[in-house]
């Protein structure tokens, strides 16, 4: 379980979270929603651990972090100046997949997102750079799946996806949260999140 005890955090004397306690599950998907600038990217990071917060207390429960694997995946996303291959086999690479592994597991994400493509080499070889962005976002967003993370962290992931990519992403989401990760997302799509849990945190 993760425990945030009168959390309250500012920026340039501007409060953006006031005072807030809450518990979140270990299981299932928590979403954190709201208008724009009320707090949700700051309350993920701060649950997250990437930011402290100014005054309270985050308690995580060791047991249920202890070996588990963690993804976090920004807004704004974080790529390499490589081609879109090399940024989605480089964190594979790091895990010791297999060589004639890496390709099959990058294909089995991709085509639930590009399902027109059967054959993603072209795709694969482009600068990522000279992806739109929505499909860097895409890409992102596979990076982190593709390594089975148990605890994953999303801002805002259906940011710059189509409907049948946004709807591509929730079933997945929903395929792997049943699988035993625990997702803690932020988004401003409500008809989204309502679909995929009842556990809403609204700021």
């Amino acid at each position: 379980m993760i425990e945030l005890l009168k959390i309250s955090h500012s920026y340039n004397n501007n409060k953006i979270i006031n005072n807030l306690s809450l518990n979140i599950s270990e299981e299932g998907i928590t979403i954190i929603s709201g208008a724009n600038g009320s707090g949700k990217t700051t309350l993920l990071k701060i649950i997250s651990g990437i930011l402290v917060p100014n005054i309270g207390t985050v308690k995580i429960s060791n047991k249920f972090l202890f070996g588990k694997r963690i993804g976090f995946v920004f807004q704004k996303p974080i790529l390499l100046k490589r081609s879109v291959y090399e940024n989605l086999s480089f964190i594979l690479k790091k895990d010791n997949v297999a060589p004639n592994n890496i390709r099959k597991i990058i294909d089995k994400y991709l085509v639930k997102f590009f399902k027109n493509n059967k054959n993603f080499d072209n795709f694969l070889k482009r600068n990522i750079f000279e992806l739109s962005g929505g499909e860097q976002q895409i890409i992102s967003l596979i990076r982190t799946i593709a390594t089975k993370p148990k605890l994953l962290f999303l801002d805002e992931p259906f940011a710059n996806l189509d409907n049948n990519r946004c709807s591509s992403l929730s079933s997945l989401l929903s395929d792997i949260s049943s699988n035993g990760c625990k997702i803690i997302m932020v988004t401003h799509k409500y008809d989204i999140a309502k679909n995929l849990s009842k556990d809403i945190i609204s700021l």
